[in-house]
């Protein structure tokens, strides 16, 4: 019986700390959308500003966004390896 209880009990913590790491994916995407869309935003007012009075290609700005956000997610995926490896680290498999 005290088995059974023991396996209702991490069934439940893993259940919990699965609904947190969901959690923390949706709060990271919202994170990631936000900062993409403030820069874009950013840039396109400093490719104004230095082009003052010459009509922007939009094309181009947009070429550039996407430039950046390649290097950015590329950062983010780095990053996330390291938090991954750094959780694996801290966490390690449960013996009994």
């Amino acid at each position: 019986m005290a088995k059974i209880t023991k396996l209702k009990r991490y069934k439940n913590d893993f259940e919990k700390a699965k609904t947190q790491m969901e959690k923390k994916k949706e709060e990271l995407q919202k994170a990631e959308t936000e900062i993409f869309s403030s820069y874009g935003r950013l840039k396109f007012e400093e490719l104004q500003l230095k082009n003052g009075s010459r009509k922007l290609d939009i094309d181009e700005v947009i070429l550039e966004q996407i430039a950046f956000n390649k290097e950015l997610k590329n950062k983010l995926r780095e990053e996330k390896k390291v938090a991954q490896a750094n959780q694996k680290n801290d966490f390690p498999p449960h013996q009994n």
